[in-house]
C-alpha cells in the first residue's frame, strides 16, 4: 500500500513544477524519498557525492533518450588533415556546414560568405570514389563518420582552413551538475517541467541497491520518458523538424 501511494504521490507531483529545481533541492528530496533525509550527516546511508553522481548520470540517460538539447559551436580546420574529434558532450550531430569565403561562394552559385551545409556520406559511399583518400586538398563539400571522429571530403586546404571554419549544430549532453545552486539540463528554462524526473530516477537505482522492488516505479519512469521524448519531438516539429546529420 505504501509503494503504490508513494508511486501516486510521485506522479501527481511530476511534470508539475514550473521553477527550476537546484542540484541541492534535487538531492534533499531524493533523500526523503529513500528515507535517508537524517539530519545527522554523519548518519546517512548516501553520500552528497554518490548521490551527484547518480543525478548526473541520469541527467546523461534522459538527454540521450529525448535528445532535449542543442547547441552550436564553430571550430578550426587544419590544412590537409582530414578527421577531427566531436566534442565529449556531442550526442549526435544535426548539421555540419564550412564556411565558404567570398572568393569560393560561387562554387556553391552565391556571392555570399556563410556557412553552407556539408553533404553527410559514409565511407562506403567514398570508396565508390576512386582515391577520395588522396584527392588534391580543397574546399570541402562533404564529411563523414568514423567512431567519434568525423571527417571532410575533400581534405581542406590551406585557403579553405581557418579558425572557425566549422559549425555544428548538434544534440548535446549536459553539463556535470556540480554547483548546489545550478539547476539541470544546462539550466534551460523549457525543461523546467522534467526536473523531477531526474528525482525518480535516482530514487530506483537507490531502492535496487537495497534490493527492493522497483518495477512499478520503472515503469512509471519509462513512461514518462517516453513522455518527455514525445513533448521534445513535437517542439522541434514546431520549428521545423530537426533530423540528425
Amino acid at each position: 500500500m505504501k509503494k503504490y501511494l508513494f508511486s501516486i504521490l510521485l506522479t501527481i507531483s511530476l511534470f508539475t513544477n514550473g521553477y527550476a529545481l537546484t542540484l541541492a533541492e534535487i538531492r534533499a528530496d531524493i533523500r526523503v524519498k529513500i528515507g535517508d533525509a537524517k539530519t545527522d550527516t554523519n548518519n546517512r546511508h548516501w553520500s552528497d557525492t554518490i548521490l551527484n553522481s547518480r543525478i548526473n548520470i541520469i541527467q546523461d540517460e534522459i538527454a540521450e533518450a529525448t535528445l532535449c538539447l542543442q547547441a552550436r559551436i564553430s571550430t578550426p580546420t587544419v590544412a590537409e588533415q582530414r578527421e577531427y574529434n566531436y566534442n565529449s558532450d556531442v550526442i549526435a550531430p544535426i548539421r555540419i556546414a564550412y564556411m565558404v569565403n567570398s572568393t569560393s561562394a560561387t562554387v556553391y552559385l552565391s556571392t555570399t560568405a556563410a556557412y553552407k551545409r556539408l553533404e553527410y556520406v559514409t565511407v562506403a559511399g567514398l570508396d565508390k570514389t576512386y582515391g577520395w583518400e588522396s584527392a588534391t586538398s580543397n574546399l570541402p563539400t562533404k564529411y563523414y563518420e568514423r567512431g567519434s571522429k568525423y571527417g571532410f571530403y575533400p581534405t581542406p586546404s590551406a585557403v579553405y582552413s581557418s579558425t572557425w571554419a566549422v559549425q555544428i549544430d548538434y544534440f548535446k549532453r549536459p553539463d556535470a551538475l556540480t554547483v548546489d545552486t545550478t539547476a539541470p539540463f544546462d539550466q534551460d528554462v523549457l525543461l523546467y517541467s522534467y526536473h523531477k524526473l531526474l528525482i525518480l530516477g535516482v530514487v530506483i537505482m537507490c531502492r535496487e541497491d537495497e534490493r527492493m522492488d522497483t518495477s512499478a516505479l520503472k515503469t512509471e519512469y519509462w513512461a514518462l520518458l517516453q513522455k518527455m521524448g514525445a513533448d521534445i519531438k513535437t517542439r522541434n516539429d514546431k520549428q521545423g523538424g530537426f533530423s540528425v546529420r
